[in-house]
């Protein structure tokens, strides 16, 4: 697991949790669950194998081992592990793509 910009400061959404809505945090967010929505964080965001994600994402740092049905990403670095599922729009600075990792959609860089 990753560690968080701030240790004292991340929020985990666990498995088993659905929320529906928009998230805003300036801290690190870990999603083993289900959220349905916008989410926007100044930090990092991390979505575990068990993390399902829809709407649209911007964030400093994402970490992908899970599923993202996204509108649009726009973040400076993202990672796909290789059990990470994306479909959607992803704006970036720097990309990983692991092998084993599912990505459909356009992936365009920052200038």
């Amino acid at each position: 697991m990753s560690t968080p910009t701030n240790p004292n400061e991340s929020s985990q959404i666990a498995n088993g949790t659905v929320i529906k809505g928009t998230i805003t945090t300036t801290e690190d967010i870990r999603v083993d669950g289900k959220i349905d929505g916008d989410l926007d964080t100044k930090g990092k965001l991390i979505v575990g194998e068990s993390g399902i994600i829809t709407g649209s994402l911007k964030t400093d740092t994402t970490i992908v081992s899970g599923d993202l049905k996204i509108e649009k990403i726009e973040a400076n670095n993202i990672i796909f592990e290789e059990k990470a599922r994306f479909k959607g729009n992803a704006t970036y600075k720097t990309i990983t793509i692991k092998p084993g990792a599912k990505v459909d959609g356009n992936l365009s860089m920052k200038s």
